[in-house]
């Protein structure tokens, strides 16, 4: 099979000018918000001076803190005195146990006649 075509005619070619499609930019992405714990992290290490607690020591002694306070909350709930002199210095014991410091404490409460 042989095409042949003649030189005479012209063939008329259009340029096709493309319009150029607007840049569409993706918003920059919002900060993430802070969640609770990032807040408190925060709070409990922004005014140390010239030391860092990384965020697994502090969460690791904040887990620590809260079962503590979870057992002396036990404690004080059952007024469980004899397990409460257990997480107080033996000094501190001798200390309140001498009457005339805690008559002298008694005075300085805000609510005279209060006997300690």
């Amino acid at each position: 099979m042989m095409f042949t075509s003649c030189n005479s005619t012209e063939q008329e070619v259009q340029e096709v000018q493309e319009t150029p499609k607007p840049v569409v930019q993706a918003p920059a992405p919002k900060p993430k918000a802070k969640t609770t714990e990032d807040l408190a992290y925060e709070r409990a290490t922004k005014d140390l001076q010239g030391t860092s607690v990384s965020r697994d020591t502090y969460e690791a002694d904040r887990k620590i803190i809260l079962e503590k306070i979870a057992e002396l909350n036990t404690v004080m709930k059952n007024r469980d005195f004899k397990s409460w002199t257990n997480y107080i210095e033996p000094n501190s014991i001798n200390y309140w146990a001498q009457k005339k410091n805690l008559t002298a404490a008694s005075k300085k409460l805000p609510v005279k006649g209060l006997q300690l």
